[in-house]
């Protein structure tokens, strides 16, 4: 072609930025799924004070301490949710690891925090 042709599109490039829109609108997608659970988000504030791992056991204590909504004879309800529920939607988006049964912050939990900040200050005991 010679140099008064338009210059014709790179698809490829072109296919890039949408897949890569794609991929930042699909982990907003998988962020504020994680985030809508108030269990979870309590899941999460309690594991980002820990430096090491907790046990699920220990983890639904904490999560049914702060939750207002919870009795007591919830605890094992919650425990069964971390384990069902919660702890496998966090595993798939790396945003926990477990190891046996202790369970700490995974690879992607640094992504969550300027969210996570905002909803432990929304949600911060009066």
């Amino acid at each position: 072609m010679g140099s008064d042709s338009p210059e014709m599109p790179n698809i490829d490039t072109e296919a890039n930025g949408d897949e890569e829109d794609e991929l930042d609108v699909t982990q907003l997608d998988v962020t504020l799924e994680l985030l809508a659970d108030r269990r979870r988000r309590y899941a999460l504030y309690y594991l980002r004070e820990q430096e090491g791992g907790i046990e699920v056991d220990e983890l639904a204590r904490r999560i049914a301490e702060r939750d207002d909504r919870t009795r007591a004879r919830n605890h094992d309800q919650i425990q069964t949710e971390l384990h069902h529920k919660h702890l496998p939607k966090m595993e798939a988006a790396n945003v926990v690891k477990r190891d046996a049964d202790a369970i700490r912050l995974g690879r992607s939990a640094s992504s969550l925090e300027p969210y996570l900040d905002i909803a432990a200050e929304l949600e911060r005991p009066p």
